[in-house]
């Protein structure tokens, strides 16, 4: 891989697909975050014609807000399946799990960190980051995390620990503590959904269902799957099983509505 500070973009080119699709109000808020944070995430570049592979809204947006330059991650001759790969994982802060530490000083803005360095107690979610650790295997270090001050990672922290599984170093970019709880709200917004009609492939309501996350900043307890699906074709008097609840945020508002949903999540107790 090739980590590139400052690259031009103008020279990057949108992929045939895009795979995401953004609404009016969710551009503008993503407008909002870049000119309130910057660029905190680069975007993942494939092969050497600087085709888009992550990143193609957060481009838009960058263009209208007049930038030229975005830091970008080059990576060589990534294949269509691993495409859809670094565009979920990319751009999902569900890659956040389990609680990293960076040990010692970092620096300003971006910056590589030894291995070493990363610190943490136990991996919670060891079925993403293997996954994490096969694209690094094979593509070299694709990603990035976000630290504040104190080197806590506040994003892509089991990306940190996939680089520590394998001994890779870490790019790392470093934020000032008073803007990480406003950072994470602009994360949550929902800024759209992904489509991969273009290729093919059918976009199940997993791409779509989970619910925003109370603990990463988020004003609103809501699951698209639920309310969009589940909640037409069920009443208070059906007994209900959800597999893979999360923390059970929502579960736990439907509870307290009296529906009858036992929520069962493998890295959490049956509740």
């Amino acid at each position: 891989m090739e980590f590139i500070e400052k690259f031009k973009i103008d020279t990057l080119k949108p992929a045939d697909y895009n795979p995401r699709k953004i609404n009016e109000g969710a551009f503008e808020k993503l407008q909002e975050s870049i000119k309130r944070f910057g660029i905190i995430k680069p975007v993942i570049i494939n092969g050497e014609k600087n085709i888009l592979t992550a990143g193609h809204q957060r481009t838009k947006a960058m263009k209208a807000v007049g930038l030229e330059y975005t830091p970008a991650i080059k990576l060589p001759r990534v294949s269509i399946k691993d495409e859809i790969r670094f565009n979920l994982f990319h751009n999902s802060i569900e890659t956040n799990k389990t609680r990293v530490r960076i040990k010692d000083n970092i620096k300003d803005g971006y910056s590589f960190i030894e291995h070493e360095r990363i610190q943490y107690q136990r991996n919670e979610n060891p079925s993403v980051v293997k996954e994490i650790c096969k694209l690094i295997t094979k593509y070299g270090e694709w990603g990035s995390v976000v630290s504040d001050e104190n080197g806590n990672i506040i994003l892509n922290s089991d990306y940190a620990v996939a680089c520590k599984l394998l001994r890779k170093n870490v790019l790392v970019y470093k934020m000032k503590n008073e803007l990480t709880r406003e950072m994470l709200e602009y994360m949550n917004v929902d800024y759209g959904e992904y489509n991969y009609d273009a290729l093919g492939v059918k976009a199940y309501n997993q791409h779509n269902c989970q619910m925003n996350r109370l603990r990463g900043g988020a004003k609103e307890n809501y699951s698209s799957l639920y309310e969009n699906y589940v909640l037409k074709e069920i009443n208070k008097q059906h007994r209900i099983i959800d597999f893979g609840a999360g923390q059970c945020d929502y579960y736990n508002k439907l509870s307290e509505k009296d529906y009858k949903i036992w929520a069962y999540e493998p890295h959490y107790k049956l509740q």
